[in-house]
């Protein structure tokens, strides 16, 4: 579903976001890991990574997006990250599966799923997530459709 259900109130989006890996967020990471590696580093400022996040605008806004795909990122406050090295190596060096697909709930910022889990080389058709300008849709699944686990 591209169009999602509205709150005939007050407008806001009531329908769960579907948030998938694309290839322009995959090579972003990379970027970035290979950046933390070689300075030996674990944390970083946005600001100083902002010359890796090159593809377009959506690499730069998706880049957040990081910490809820599989602990590869966490986020240490506004526009500070800490990139989890020995995860990244693990799922660039096809070891380690992480959701390719996660669901958000827009009105408690929760993530209620995540599903498809995959290497990074199983990583497979998510192109067709992207329009003709090779920008991310977003994607929307009614609240009522999304499979809920809490472990």
């Amino acid at each position: 579903m591209r169009n999602p259900k509205k709150c005939e109130c007050c407008g806001s989006t009531l329908s769960y976001r579907v948030i998938t890996l694309y290839t322009g967020m995959v090579y972003a990471l990379w970027r970035v890991f290979k950046y933390a590696k070689d300075k030996g580093r674990t944390r970083i400022t946005r600001k100083e990574i902002k010359h890796l996040l090159i593809g377009n605008e959506n690499d730069t806004a998706r880049f957040g997006d990081w910490v809820m795909f599989g602990g590869l990122v966490h986020k240490e406050g506004r526009g500070k990250y800490i990139i989890n090295r020995e995860r990244c190596e693990k799922y660039f060096a096809n070891e380690l599966e992480i959701p390719n697909r996660i669901i958000k709930d827009p009105i408690t910022k929760e993530v209620v799923e995540r599903e498809d889990y995959r290497t990074v080389r199983q990583a497979e058709n998510i192109r067709k997530f992207l329009d003709e300008d090779q920008m991310y849709v977003t994607q929307y699944r009614d609240a009522g459709s999304a499979n809920i686990s809490l472990f």
